[in-house]
């Protein structure tokens, strides 16, 4: 079990660590998963996303851009 707000997501690819908080169209941040993204967004070389369906292409382009090249 983890603590309330943590991100749904850890992934590691291609020497990359990207963490993401997963919401419908219509879902709402609550607090918790706020002050989670903030505190994680300080740790360097970490990726964090908030991602909704329609940032699909996103999620595509994100996952599959090459790390060298990446940021």
């Amino acid at each position: 079990m983890t603590d309330p707000g943590f991100p749904d997501l850890v992934l590691v690819r291609a020497g990359r660590l990207v963490v993401v908080e997963l919401k419908s169209e219509s879902g709402r941040v609550t607090s918790a998963q706020l002050a989670w993204l903030s505190d994680l967004s300080s740790v360097p070389g970490l990726e964090i996303f908030l991602w909704r369906p329609s940032d699909w292409a996103k999620v595509q382009q994100t996952l599959a851009r090459d790390p060298a090249v990446n940021s």
